[in-house]
């Protein structure tokens, strides 16, 4: 990372004179985000502790802003879910159904090979597909 740094003995903040009060250097772009530029300014202790607060807060209302979203997009996952199973269920009790209103037309003598043909035929005219 390259820095740029500025080179002043009063806070950049309140002013704060550098004779009497500390002055710390702050990374205007917090470090955690490993910028590939950043500069430091100087800014007296106690103006600093403000600033990195407000970053802390600022961090902190995003998480849990994140978290409540994610908490959210859960529920409405699990109500897509719980909705595609149920229409999954009453489309396989009507496609039960009508299977096996075409296995009654094939009658109860026509032996095994014939109700499995059958009942390839009956998919095949529901799904209009070859099995």
């Amino acid at each position: 990372m390259s820095l740029m740094i500025v080179e002043e003995r009063d806070c950049w903040v309140c002013g704060g004179d550098g004779r009497f009060v500390t002055i710390t250097k702050h990374h205007v772009i917090p470090k955690h985000l490993d910028p590939k530029k950043n500069v430091l300014v100087p800014v007296c202790q106690a103006c600093h502790d403000k600033i990195n607060e407000a970053d802390y807060k600022g961090i902190r209302d995003f998480s849990y802003k994140i978290m409540k979203l994610s908490q959210e997009h859960l529920k409405v996952t699990q109500k897509l879910v719980e909705t595609t199973a149920q229409v999954h269920e009453r489309v396989s009790k009507e496609t039960d159904e009508k299977i096996k209103a075409r296995l009654k037309t094939l009658g109860p003598k026509s032996g095994w090979m014939q109700f499995e043909k059958g009942y390839a035929q009956a998919l095949h005219d529901m799904l209009g597909e070859d099995i």
